[in-house]
């Protein structure tokens, strides 16, 4: 099995009959309106699967990295089972797709990670960049950041 795509979207659904369909693709950067904020995205992905292979078995999670001093990855959904097709007509590929709707605190500005991780392999990082929200400049960020160091 192996990464086909992943992404983040602001939304993402599969019709009826499995075609995906996606809003807002593409999402890299995000400015909210102040902090500390709740951004919501999808995270879209498939995984291919080899001739032959089923899905059942394999599992997937997502993990976050926030630019906080400490860095360290949160787990926000742990060991989920994979699905996909088990009839993969000759001469066609498997895929077992995910459409993941999250809900991310942010608390400062920098750069989020989302880390897609399958059968605990990490196979994908997606960067996420959190600007200021534009009435806050980095000069007051900066004179913050001061101001909290020295008490």
């Amino acid at each position: 099995m192996e990464l086909d795509y992943a992404f983040l979207a602001e939304r993402a659904d599969r019709l009826h009959d499995g075609r995906l369909v996606v809003f807002g693709g593409d999402a890299d950067a995000i400015q909210p309106a102040g902090f500390p904020a709740k951004f919501q995205v999808s995270l879209v992905a498939r995984m291919l699967l080899d001739d032959g292979e089923n899905p059942d078995g394999h599992t997937w999670g997502v993990a976050m990295t926030s630019p906080e001093p400490d860095g360290k990855r949160k787990a926000l959904i742990d060991d989920q089972n994979l699905n996909g097709p088990h009839d993969i007509p000759p001469g066609m590929q498997g895929g077992a797709g995910l459409i993941v709707g999250l809900t991310i605190g942010l608390m400062r500005a920098g750069i989020y990670r989302i880390h897609l991780i399958v059968d605990g392999v990490e196979v994908k990082t997606l960067p996420l960049l959190v600007e200021n929200p534009p009435h806050i400049t980095q000069e007051k960020v900066e004179h913050d950041s001061k101001i909290n160091s020295a008490n």
